[in-house]
């Protein structure tokens, strides 16, 4: 259990497969219209926003700087994107492969103020260790798109902007679900997006009242063993970091299961929060 050995191309290919992951998310959500999503291609990255939300969980670019080096054009054409559709406020993730380096000045110079980092993981797909549970682990059908939807909404403490569309998702192609049932009730969930050789691992949670009997380990193992008969080379995913005044589990599992740390990815937010607060 170890983190594949990655050149260049394939650290751009584990950013590929969340990105991939994200824009399909957008168009395979129910009545994405309606509730005004929208993405584009710009500055030779993807803007994907909700119009007129004030958050940045649905207003990100993936993928500036990754195909080639990104420019002060760019960022102004990025601004324009998301003023057309009166976003007012959108992130930016910014891994450290992204080119040039130091463009994070850039960024600042624009009016972007830095964000919270996530933890960026990989594996490669040596089968997954043994995660006993009482619990049983299975795919997920249709019927359970109203379970997941309550356990990731209670995972995310109600945030239903946190869990976007996950169980809408399910049978898509590429798209993995699965849930963990105590008797006939869905008392966890995850999610897995596998493509091109490349395996992405999104949205999961457990239900306050079956914290700790092994939910997430289980559920993290299967996603691993089936992307291995899949195929997949590699398999990806992010977590909050782990510091010790707010420890986090995710990332315990994480490690626990083989994942190793590629790297903090820092995003940067428009316009800069601080200004906002001042």
């Amino acid at each position: 259990m170890k983190a594949p050995t990655l050149d260049r191309e394939g650290l751009l290919a584990l950013e590929r497969i969340e990105l991939l992951a994200k824009l399909d998310g957008h168009e395979g959500a129910p009545n994405a219209r309606e509730i005004g999503l929208v993405q584009e291609r710009v500055a030779g990255a993807w803007a994907l926003g909700r119009a007129r939300d004030s958050t940045t969980r649905f207003n990100r670019v993936f993928g500036l700087g990754l195909e080639r080096p990104a420019t002060p054009e760019d960022i102004v054409a990025l601004k324009a994107f998301y003023a057309r559709h009166e976003i007012p406020t959108f992130r930016i993730p910014l891994p450290p492969i992204a080119e040039p380096e130091g463009f994070d000045r850039t960024l600042a110079a624009a009016g972007f103020g830095s964000y919270r980092p996530l933890v960026k993981w990989a594996r490669d797909t040596s089968p997954a260790k043994p995660s006993p549970t009482t619990l049983k682990i299975e795919r997920a059908v249709p019927g359970d798109a109203e379970g997941m939807d309550q356990v990731l909404l209670e995972a995310f403490g109600g945030r239903p902007h946190s869990v976007p569309f996950a169980a809408s998702l399910i049978d898509r192609p590429h798209w993995h679900h699965y849930v963990a049932r105590d008797g006939g009730t869905v008392v966890a969930a995850a999610v897995m997006y596998a493509r091109e050789g490349y395996a992405w691992l999104g949205a999961a949670g457990t239900r306050a009242s079956h914290r700790g009997h092994g939910a997430q380990s289980a559920l993290i193992a299967k996603r691993i063993d089936d992307a291995r008969a899949l195929g997949c080379r590699a398999l990806t995913t992010e977590t909050e970091p782990d510091p010790p005044e707010k420890p986090n589990p995710s990332y315990h599992n994480m490690g626990r299961a083989g994942f190793q740390v590629l790297y903090e990815r820092l995003s940067w937010v428009f316009p800069n929060p601080r200004n906002r607060d001042s």
